[in-house]
């Protein structure tokens, strides 16, 4: 188990065995700017380029508790950043699961796909599709998606955005920089629940 993985269990954010091993075998520091690899296992966030910032861990592995991403699962992914958390969700949902990230700038796209690159399995079975667009509202072309992560915190989720959501599904996003779950119950009503306590640093 990863120093990092370690430290978000005994502080209590990761509790659900195959997020600690995604935190275990994805590399924090693999998808940071070589200056911050030597930090990546503190818990904060830090620059990615482009005037952007990855949340810290402890934030990620809340928001991912929250959102209860599940083997062979459809994950859209709102901004790539750099690709950690597409990785870990890659990881998750393994070989029959899919994950589709859009991200607004081509320069961290380019990012992400490399760095995921590092990663053979991903490739291998063919689990993620990047794509340069605006994240508000989403990509329609892969919905339903089971789950929606965004690493971006946005005023508002647009109905096109909801959408999206499958029955069932749960959604985490930071609005306004408070982390917010959302979920689409059997009737197709979307309840949301805001957690004040918690805030987002990522841009």
């Amino acid at each position: 188990m990863s120093h990092l993985a370690n430290n978000l269990i005994h502080k209590g954010y990761l509790k659900t065995d195959i997020y600690i091993e995604a935190f275990s075998e994805i590399s924090r520091a693999e998808f940071l700017p070589d200056k911050y690899a030597c930090i990546a296992d503190a818990n904060i966030a830090l620059p990615i380029g482009q005037g952007h910032t990855a949340p810290s861990p402890q934030v990620l592995s809340f928001m991912i508790e929250l959102l209860q991403p599940q083997l062979k699962e459809n994950i859209l992914i709102l901004g790539s950043g750099t690709g950690w958390v597409v990785a870990l969700m890659s990881y998750i949902v393994g070989s029959d699961g899919h994950v589709t990230a859009i991200e607004e700038m081509g320069s961290l796209e380019e990012k992400a796909r490399n760095n995921i690159a590092k990663y053979n399995f991903i490739a291998r079975d063919d689990i993620v599709k990047t794509v340069v667009i605006p994240i508000e509202d989403g990509y329609a072309e892969n919905a339903p998606y089971d789950r929606i992560l965004s690493m971006h915190s946005l005023d508002e989720v647009s109905e096109v955005l909801k959408q999206q959501l499958a029955k069932d599904g749960t959604m985490v996003v930071p609005i306004n920089d408070v982390i917010t779950y959302f979920e689409r119950t059997e009737s197709g009503k979307i309840e949301r629940k805001r957690f004040d306590s918690v805030l987002f640093s990522g841009t």
